[in-house]
């Protein structure tokens, strides 16, 4: 949880600046592949378990989507 990554969705800025780790690009604006939250609510993520850590529901391809669309069009806050 927030406690051992840091990593706090609660407010915008918090969102993208990611955890506690250094190398974190939670997100990467414009680029959807390489932002970590996108592969961490996705089926398959590269390392450590899928988000949300207490799922199943996980976030519906339609959300995912979503996401993905928000963060290639620049991860705004708007």
């Amino acid at each position: 949880g927030i406690d051992a990554t840091g990593f706090d969705v609660g407010s915008y800025t918090s969102f993208v600046r990611g955890g506690n780790a250094s190398h974190d690009t939670a997100i990467v604006p414009g680029d959807p592949c390489a932002s970590l939250v996108v592969q961490k609510v996705s089926s398959a993520p590269p390392s450590g378990s899928r988000m949300p850590s207490d799922g199943p529901p996980y976030l519906s391809p339609k959300e995912i989507a979503l996401l993905s669309d928000w963060i290639a069009e620049g991860a705004l806050d708007n």
